[in-house]
């Protein structure tokens, strides 16, 4: 009578499947935990905006904003940071 215990590899390989696949579903969610704040929005001069910063985490920016010259020779404008 042939004895019903599992070969020990089946079970290394089914632990190895298991795991790889628990690592593959759960790899997507741990980069929309963190902002990624690369790219900037322009919102207006910073003559509008006393305070940029506040505005743009007012308006939704998971970052702020800042204050900086959106190009050479132009004035301060309020980006916010997406």
């Amino acid at each position: 009578m042939a004895s019903s215990k599992s070969s020990p590899v089946i079970k290394c390989s089914f632990t190895l499947i298991f795991c790889i696949a628990i690592v593959l579903l759960n790899s997507g969610n741990a980069g929309a935990e963190i902002p990624q704040c690369g790219s900037l929005l322009y919102q207006g001069l910073c003559s509008e905006f006393p305070d940029c910063n506040q505005h743009c985490l007012s308006v939704g920016s998971p970052c702020g904003g800042l204050c900086q010259a959106p190009g050479k020779g132009s004035p301060n404008a309020c980006l916010c940071k997406f």
